[in-house]
């Protein structure tokens, strides 16, 4: 699955933290988590996200956009 931010032309995703119930999802698979995350509400508790500014802003075409660095941490 693919895992992305929409971020504008000029900034880019470095890290994304995402806390997420560990009664609810340890033991579950990166896929599973984003499925549920993209499909249901109320999946996430917190994000963090952390960005840098990219000189000159990029268009903003799909194909220059790269994967995000996404972590779950379990609380």
């Amino acid at each position: 699955m693919e895992r992305r931010l929409w971020i504008q032309g000029g900034l880019e995703s470095r890290k994304n933290i995402s806390i997420v119930s560990k009664k609810r999802y340890e033991g579950k698979t990166v896929d599973e988590i984003m499925y549920e995350v993209n499909t249901f509400r109320n999946v996430v508790i917190e994000m963090t996200v952390e960005l840098s500014a990219v000189k000159p802003t990029r268009e903003p075409k799909r194909e220059l956009q790269t994967p995000d660095n996404i972590e779950f941490v379990f609380v």
